[in-house]
């Protein structure tokens, strides 16, 4: 009844959402406050306005009401033999078969676990870490006031379509001359954010072609367009097709951006989340080319099992 009186404004507000009278409100919440020896609410005029003690109270009780209903839904899930789930957001580049093989290490007995994975922009991990909504984020810095563990860094190459001009030149490239050259940059992808080193352009500048996906990219760049720094676990088909060329830069041709797993406040130590963590973390082998598996063929009028 706390929650609902700030949450609707007022007792009478409350009282009429949660269907019982204003007064049974009135006398559960001075119960409340006479219990904790705490004044939670002042009422200005009909509005009920919480005091400090209300406040960091209000914020607790959520916390404790949110890990209420995740051992409910918990509980329901293992009932149904689906088991826990844990919600991840993460950059864009990074690849979602690097999870399956620590959900592989941790999930025994008949409970399975899900994963719900989502792409997010670096604005939007903060936002659902802030919220509390997800176990995990993953990107490519650290967010302040939440633990953050390095992962493998995912690489990054300059490349091109085997017709680029750049790629008959006779001498290799320097960077800098990389700022006269159109690039293709993925509109708010982690790949897009390398001010760091020259030829990393915002995609707002001048010589920059933003496109929404990496396939997009690709297609662009082998039409000879453009350039572009993209990550290599995503191109190695390309690469060994002999569709995308990496640029003569030399030791600059490729760039490792760091990745780090930012925990979530649901994160329990002890759970079963914070296991699969755990095992995240102690893999040290780089991000490696995904290889899709082949699916057999489906005979006709048959199935596959």
């Amino acid at each position: 009844m706390f929650n609902a009186v700030i949450d609707f404004g007022s007792y009478a507000e409350a009282a009429e959402r949660m269907h019982v009278s204003q007064s049974s409100i009135s006398h559960a919440l001075a119960k409340l406050q006479e219990q904790l020896g705490l004044p939670l609410l002042i009422l200005r005029g009909r509005k009920a306005q919480l005091t400090e003690e209300g406040t960091l109270l209000l914020e607790r009780s959520r916390d404790l009401m949110h890990r209420a209903a995740d051992i409910e839904a918990l509980a329901d899930s293992l009932r149904h033999g689906c088991g826990q789930e844990i919600r991840i957001a993460l950059a864009a580049d990074y690849p979602v078969e690097s999870l399956r093989g620590a959900l592989e290490s941790v999930a025994t007995g008949r409970a399975r676990c899900r994963l719900s994975v989502r792409e997010a922009t670096p604005e939007q991990l903060r936002r659902v870490l802030d919220e509390d909504t997800v176990e995990f984020a993953i990107g490519t810095e650290p967010v302040p006031g939440f633990l953050s563990r390095e992962l493998p860094g995912i690489e990054y190459l300059a490349v091109a379509g085997p017709h680029h001009p750049m790629l008959r030149l006779d001498h290799p490239l320097e960077l800098d001359e990389l700022e006269e050259q159109c690039q293709v940059v993925l509109a708010g992808k982690a790949s897009t954010a390398w001010p760091e080193f020259s030829g990393g352009r915002p995609a707002q500048q001048p010589g920059c072609w933003q496109v929404d996906s990496l396939e997009q990219a690709i297609a662009a760049l082998r039409h000879g367009l453009a350039y572009a720094w993209l990550p290599r676990h995503r191109l190695q088909g390309c690469l060994d097709a002999q569709q995308l060329r990496q640029l003569p830069l030399g030791s600059a041709a490729s760039r490792t951006v760091p990745v780090y797993l930012i925990h979530g406040r649901r994160a329990a130590a002890g759970s079963f989340a914070m296991r699969f963590a755990d095992t995240l973390c102690a893999c040290r082998t780089p991000i490696r080319p995904y290889v899709p598996q082949r699916t057999p063929a489906r005979a006709a009028g048959g199935r596959i099992d």
